[in-house]
């Protein structure tokens, strides 16, 4: 009798994204600075804010926070941590 064994793992798949084209000058233009809501994000993105604002005069800065996953943090029914 013989025994085939399969792997479940894919094949790896490189896409290679060329960057976007830089800017020649960020004057005018807003920044989304992601919080990923972690401990310290809040602090670690106003901070950026502020470095942004004092070395690019005409830069608005604006905060994008992830949302929780509605229910993610509960138990699921029949769950014996219910």
């Amino acid at each position: 009798m013989k025994i085939q064994i399969m792997s479940p793992a894919a094949d790896r798949v490189d896409f290679k994204v060329p960057p976007a084209p830089r800017l020649s000058t960020l004057e005018g233009k807003t920044i989304g600075l992601y919080n990923n809501m972690t401990g310290g994000a809040d602090i670690a993105v106003d901070r950026v804010a502020e470095h942004i604002s004092q070395r690019f005069a005409n830069v608005k800065c604006r905060e994008i926070r992830r949302r929780p996953t509605p229910g993610s943090a509960r138990p699921q029914p029949g769950s014996p941590y219910r």
